[in-house]
């Protein structure tokens, strides 16, 4: 049975209590840290310290843009979370650079810097990062497997789900590690979450002990 604990927050969020949410429960918190060549998400390091007080499990991604090389992107993440975030869980966010309507925000990252992305942080923490998408990475394979990001554990993004009930999943995968089904408005219930209101949630394929104990899942 897939367990329901795991949240992803960014500064989007305005206001976040960590002690009410475990009372959901929630027992994981991803929280965006860093964007492009040099953003920062100016939350994630105080929540990081909240949420880590209130014993939940924390995870980091990055938010791919098109700006400079995958690699640059990187270390501009691996600056943002410290040495403490590389035993942390890690990934990176691959997805259109648009905002809620659908309108272009910058360029978009491209396979090759994924790839650049991915590799980097390989090199830097011995793990590879999970890969949070959706069908713009189906899209970008165009059915081919990919060497490099199928070596990334699979966070991927369905609201509408097929007549199955469970999210497809690209070439090159043959399940996902999480699954985001609600993006707090869209997908089946529940949508919210106490001490946090509507917001990103995430099913675990496996039982919430596993999760504990297989964390940062890479």
């Amino acid at each position: 049975m897939y367990a329901n604990v795991v949240i992803d927050i960014s500064h989007y969020e305005g206001h976040v209590d960590f002690s009410a949410a475990t009372k959901e429960p929630v027992i994981a918190v991803i929280s965006k840290a860093s964007y492009g060549l040099s953003g920062v998400d100016n939350t994630y390091a105080v929540r990081r310290d909240t949420a880590k007080a209130c014993g939940l499990l924390w995870g980091s991604y990055h938010f791919g843009t098109g700006e400079g090389t995958g690699q640059q992107q990187a270390e501009n993440f691996l600056e943002v979370i410290g040495q403490q975030g590389t035993d942390d869980l890690i990934a990176l966010d691959f997805e259109p650079n648009v905002d809620s309507k659908g309108n272009p925000l910058g360029a978009t990252m491209t396979l090759d810097q994924a790839r650049g992305f991915v590799l980097t942080i390989y090199d830097a923490v011995g793990r590879y990062p999970l890969l949070y998408s959706n069908h713009f990475l189906s899209a970008q394979l165009v059915g081919k497997s990919d060497a490099v990001l199928s070596n990334c554990p699979l966070w991927f993004a369905e609201y509408m789900l097929s007549p199955t009930g469970k999210p497809s999943v690209p070439v090159g995968w043959n399940s996902w590690t999480l699954w985001q089904y609600t993006d707090g408005e869209v997908g089946q219930l529940p949508h919210t979450v106490l001490g946090v209101g509507p917001c990103d949630r995430n099913y675990y394929i496996d039982s919430v002990d596993a999760l504990k104990q297989k964390w940062p899942l890479s």
